[in-house]
């Protein structure tokens, strides 16, 4: 027998196993980073548009819109507070996006964020269950109790939001993250 040239069939077939494998893993590992990127991307868009009316509440002070739409985007009512509505059903995020003076007070126009789904990356939000208004006072504060908006990775199955305590303050959480250590002083 002469000295061998090439690869056996085994051989070839060991490789191509190998290479299937790391081809698996990566993919797997890509995914799953798209899916943590997509969901910390609307964990930052959620707490700026709870920034955002926040602020809005504070310019406007007491006595604005609330968080009913009508046809043209404008919120009418007479709630002293300003809201910011969670419709985890529908994947929207209903917030005042400016505010007017006129004559006779200040119109809130509101505007809309849909919750980032994507076929490959269906992001759910798992808190609040039901539509919720995320409501601001003149000076900032949230109207009732800590409220927590919380969206799952579909490929990692983790859970992380945010968590908008009753001073106003707005910051990251988790299920393992406790009340308590969000700190209550107003940002």
């Amino acid at each position: 027998m002469g000295p061998r040239k090439g690869f056996t069939l085994i051989e070839l077939v060991v490789v191509l196993v190998i290479l299937a494998i790391g081809a698996g893993l990566t993919l797997s590992a890509l995914t799953r980073s798209r899916s943590r990127q997509e969901t910390s991307r609307a964990i930052i868009d959620v707490s700026a548009v709870l920034r955002h009316a926040r602020s809005v509440a504070r310019i406007a002070g007491a006595r604005v819109g609330t968080s009913q739409i009508t046809f043209d985007g404008a919120c009418v009512g007479s709630d002293p507070t300003l809201n910011v509505r969670i419709d985890p059903g529908a994947g929207v995020v209903t917030y005042p996006a400016q505010a007017q003076r006129t004559a006779t007070g200040i119109n809130i126009l509101c505007d809309t964020w849909t919750i980032p789904t994507t076929e490959a990356i269906p992001i759910t939000m798992v808190a609040p269950t039901a539509v919720t208004d995320v409501s601001f006072t003149s000076i900032g504060r949230l109207v009732g109790g800590p409220v927590a908006v919380q969206f799952r990775e579909p490929h990692t199955g983790l859970t992380r939001g945010i968590l908008v305590m009753s001073s106003g303050l707005i910051c990251e959480s988790s299920f393992d993250v406790s009340v308590a250590q969000c700190n209550e002083e107003p940002q």
